[in-house]
This record gives structure tokens, sequence and C-alpha cells, in this order.
């Protein structure tokens, strides 16, 4: 009886490049090596082998460079191993197919890599470290010889690749069920940041998706890997223009709400220094806070919050005498009363206020976002200073999320993670203006309000929205 597994091809079904055309990893080795013409050289010689319809390796494609093409020996050498390494930091897994494949499974490849090469991938990229060595063979997907001698020795239930013709239309001839996997192009999302001219955002936040989207993705989690990671990115982008622009300060994030923010931002702007607080409403309220939130506002500093109505850090300035510029995205203006509005538009003409998005000009509900802002803790309960060290001790109130609540803001922080890992990665060459940026924020605060589903998934946060923080 013949065994039954399933196959998978490798590229574009369980790895992904992060520049989505091969041909990049071509421009990149040519940059990095400072051979000009290499890329064209490089794609010339596999048209040229390609031309004899024999099966090929890329170090064949070198020795054709070197035979045709003029290439010495020694630079071939240091080439073949510049593409390997760069394509190796190009790829990325596409995690939610990586975890279906099973240990008896087969990886089936038409790659000009070597076997060893591709299980390297298999190893090194994917975390498929038990698994069978792939069957690799230029072009014996595409025309079918590799499916005449699996079909001999298994009883395959499906193939699963992304290209129409060797994934789907050859193995459908020898009878081979098939499930196209298209994880690896742009989604809906990812296609509006390209569109709008951000092609590396765009890539970032599809790095993030191929990493972190699991097998059964809800709009939650299909929210969090696009609009929320536009939305963290392009805000810890706009407080480095803020940040660098001007003489350099000290950003002041006083809530548990930039927790995710605060993160990408010290990892694209470590220069400037800055200081996540966690402190709630209730403390700045109460005044319980006072003096370690003031030892960390030195003059000229900037205090950052997500979603605020700028009510309990009022009542703190009006207490202390301490007055700071403050930068709110998300401005909750709805309940304020006619005193507290003229005091916002005086400091708002002073220069001590800045506020992006009303809540009465957005169209839909704020809580979505911050259900996403979610830095996964319990709350701040507490907090006292150290005056020898200068290290703030806080403590926490109850960690009363369900179960369910947790594993959906554990993925958020894992994505956020991601995120920052991938900006690390990546870089993020050249600025985006702020202007553009304050259109990227507000697509994303538009997308991200606009399912309404997610309340129901967090009772704990809907019981405190509505029955208060008592």
């Amino acid at each position: 009886m013949k065994p039954a597994i399933n196959t998978w091809d490798l590229f574009d079904t369980l790895v992904a490049r992060f520049l989505v055309e091969p041909h990049h990893v071509l421009r990149l080795v040519e940059q990095r090596s400072g051979v000009s013409g290499f890329a064209q050289a490089r794609q010339q010689a596999q048209r040229l082998l390609d031309g004899r319809g024999q099966p090929y390796t890329l170090h064949q494609i070198y020795r054709c460079m070197e035979q045709h093409l003029g290439v010495s020996p020694e630079l071939g050498c240091s080439l073949i191993a510049m593409e390997l390494a760069v394509e190796m930091d190009q790829l990325i897994p596409v995690r939610r197919q990586i975890d279906r494949v099973a240990p008896d499974d087969l990886v089936v490849s038409d790659m000009y890599l070597s076997a060893d090469q591709v299980q390297d991938i298999m190893r090194r990229v994917c975390g498929l470290h038990a698994c069978r060595p792939p069957v690799v063979g230029n072009w014996g997907k595409a025309r079918g010889s590799v499916w005449t001698h699996l079909a001999a020795e298994y009883l395959i239930r499906r193939h699963h690749g992304d290209h129409p013709v060797s994934d789907r239309e050859i193995p459908g001839r020898f009878e081979i069920p098939t499930e196209r996997i298209g994880d690896a192009g742009l989604t809906g999302w990812e296609r509006q940041l390209d569109g709008a001219g951000q092609s590396h955002l765009a890539c970032l936040v599809r790095e993030v998706r191929l990493r972190t989207l699991p097998l059964r993705a809800g709009s939650f989690h299909e929210a969090v890997v696009g609009p929320y990671m536009t939305l963290v990115l392009c805000a810890a982008l706009y407080l480095r223009q803020l940040a660098l622009d001007g003489p350099r300060r000290k950003l002041v994030f006083v809530s548990r709400d930039c927790c995710h923010v605060s993160h990408v931002f010290r990892t694209i702007c470590p220069a400037v220094e800055s200081e996540q607080l966690d402190l709630t409403r209730g403390l700045l309220q109460s005044g319980a806070a006072d003096a370690p939130f003031a030892s960390r506002l030195e003059p000229g500093c900037l205090i950052v919050d997500m979603v605020s109505s700028g009510s309990s850090l009022s009542r703190f300035f009006q207490r202390t005498g301490i007055d700071r510029e403050c930068l709110f995205f998300v401005y909750f203006d709805r309940l304020l009363t006619d005193a507290q509005r003229r005091d916002r538009a005086q400091r708002t003409r002073d220069g001590r206020l800045a506020v992006l998005f009303p809540v009465t000009e957005l169209a839909d509900p704020h809580h979505n976002l911050e259900i996403l802002l979610d830095p996964g803790h319990a709350t701040v309960a507490g907090v006292r200073r150290d005056d020898a060290s200068g290290a703030l001790i806080k403590t926490f109130g109850p960690a009363d999320a369900t179960h369910e609540e947790r594993e959906l803001t554990g993925f958020a922080n894992r994505c956020v993670s991601e995120l920052a890992s991938s900006v690390a990665r990546r870089g993020f060459p050249g600025a985006i203006a702020a202007a553009e940026l304050v259109k990227l924020l507000r697509m994303s605060v538009d997308a991200i309000g606009r399912d309404g589903e997610w309340l129901s998934m967090f009772p704990t946060f809907t019981a405190r929205e509505t029955r208060g923080w008592a």
C-alpha cells in the first residue's frame, strides 16, 4: 500500500521574498557587490541555459557566466556566495502554511537551487527541522516528469502551491487534487499602500502578515496585520519627524495605549530619548502619581498619547504648575465641557497642544482602536519613585481578561514585536512627508473602525467602557 502524503511547493508557498519580484534579489547583489551589470549578466546566463532545454542548477548558471560572459572564477565564487546570502536574507516564512506541513509531507520544488540548498531554507527559514528531504529538479513540476515518479510511490492527497500551471494544471493531469496558495501576493490593504506610492511600507506590513497570521484568521487578525501595523509604524515615523526636525527633546508616552507605538519608535529612532509610563486616567486624576510623573517631565519634553481628551493631564498641570506640550493622535472631544473646550483651544493657539483626529470628525467608533492598543499587561494601579536610583516601581490591577481576550491581545502584541524586528531588519529608506503620514494614519483609523464585530470578542473591555472603571 502506498503511503498517503501531501506535497508542497516552496517559493511563494512556504516562503516568500521580502521584495516580491525575484529579479530584485539580483539587483541587491549588484548594489552590494558594486559589480555593474551583474543583474543583466546573471539573467542572460539563465536565459542561455533555458534555451538549451536541459535542467540546470545555480552553480551551472555561474559557470555559464564564466564561460560566455567573461566573469572570472574568483568573482563568480564571490557573487554566488553573495546571491545565496541575499536570497536567504530576503526570505520570509509563510507561517500559516508552514503550520500545516506534516513531518511525512514532501516539499517538491523546481527551483535551480540544489536539494541541499532547498533543505537549508526549510530548516533556517521555515523551521522544518525534521521534515523529509525535498524533491528538487529544475522544471520537474512544470514538465510533469516528477509527478510520474511521485504518483508511482505515493498516494498524494493534495498538492499545495501558488503557480497556476506547475502547481495546479500539471499535477491535475495526474489526478492529483491541488490547492492554490496565494499568501505571497499582496492583500487589498497592501495594494492600497503600494498604489499610494508606499511600496516599502507595503512590504513591511506584508512581512508581518506572512510571519504571524494564523491559519484560522478572522477579521480581527486581518485588521491587526493590515491597518493596525500601518498605523503603528506611521505614528512612529510621524513622531520621528517631530523629534528630529527641531531641537532634540524627550518624548514621554504617558499611557499604556502608547506601548506599541513607543516600542516601534525606539526601534527607528534610538538616538532620541523616550519613556513609556503606562499611567491611567485614574492615577492622573487622583494625584497619586504626581511626584513620579513630574520627575519624568523635563523642560521641553513632548507628552504623547494615542487616545485622550486631555482632562486628566489638565488636572495634573493645574495641581502641579507643570505644563508641557502634548500631542494626541485621537482626540476624545465628544464629552468636553464648554470650559474645557476653551482651555484646549487656547492651548492649541499657544502651541501647547496638537491633535490629529478629533473623535467627532471620525465616522466610526474609536473602541476598536483602543482594543488594538492594549499592551496585554494589567493596568497600573499605583506607582512610586525610588529617589536613590530613579526607578519607578509600578503595581498592577487584576489581570481579569478572559482567555480568548488574552489570545487576541497576545496576537496583536506579537505582531508589533515582529513589526519592530522587520523594520530593524529591512530599514526604512527615505522619509514620508508629514502630510502623507497623516493621510495614511487617517486611512488606517477609518479602516480599523469599520469592523463592528470586535466588541463582542472583548467582554471585559466592553464592561469597563459601559459600566465604568470603578
